[in-house]
């Protein structure tokens, strides 16, 4: 038996052609692209993501650049750059002032920093405080009332002679005795110097 071959011949009809044509434009010209091309395509890609502002989650505020939580930040407490002070902070998006844990009863003796709104004048002190003996010589306001060596143990108004400042005429030469100081009537026969002028039963017969 004899098989012959019969040879088929494509035609290709002119639409068909159009498409194969604008088909191998297109993909020669993607591959004629180089490698600056490319980069210059990705760099502009990634500066157009970059310029988008970030997508804040719930209970945060876009804050220049960054989200934050405007009910507990400080610099941006209840509204973007909204800062709270010093020993103040943020809390349900108010400033609100506490007093910081350095300006509590610091050395234990009772009374708090006037930061807190005490009256310990040292606190890092235990033995100075508005109840503490004032001491002469040391330098010290160790009562805080403001004045150095201001003893006056017996609450009559004058200071104790050996405190710095008060050791010559004028100050207390016994200051446990409220019936001594400088003011106070000489007594005659009693043995003290009762007005502190320094000689005993002065003015007396």
């Amino acid at each position: 038996m004899r098989i012959q071959m019969v040879k088929t011949e494509w035609v290709l009809s002119d639409p068909m052609r159009l498409i194969l044509a604008v088909g191998a434009t297109f993909f020669l010209g993607c591959a004629d692209l180089d490698e600056a091309e490319v980069a210059t395509a990705t760099t502009s890609s990634a500066a157009l993501k970059s310029s988008r502002p970030p997508s804040c989650g719930p209970g945060t505020t876009l804050c220049g650049t960054t989200c934050r939580d405007l009910t507990t930040d400080e610099a941006n407490c209840g509204a973007c750059a909204s800062t709270c002070g010093t020993g103040a902070m943020c809390t349900g998006g108010k400033c609100v002032n506490v007093c910081a844990p350095a300006c509590q009863d610091a050395d234990g003796d009772g009374f708090t920093a006037p930061a807190c709104g005490g009256t310990d004048c040292d606190d890092q002190n235990a033995s100075v405080h508005p109840w503490a003996t004032e001491v002469c010589g040391d330098g010290v306001d160790n009562d805080c009332n403001g004045i150095i060596d201001d003893l006056d143990r017996d609450g009559d108004g004058y200071i104790d002679k050996m405190c710095i400042g008060f050791n010559g005429p004028g100050g207390d030469c016994w200051d446990t005795n409220d019936s001594v100081h400088p003011s106070a009537p000489e007594v005659c026969g009693d043995g003290v110097d009762n007005d502190c002028s320094g000689v005993i039963d002065d003015g007396c017969p």
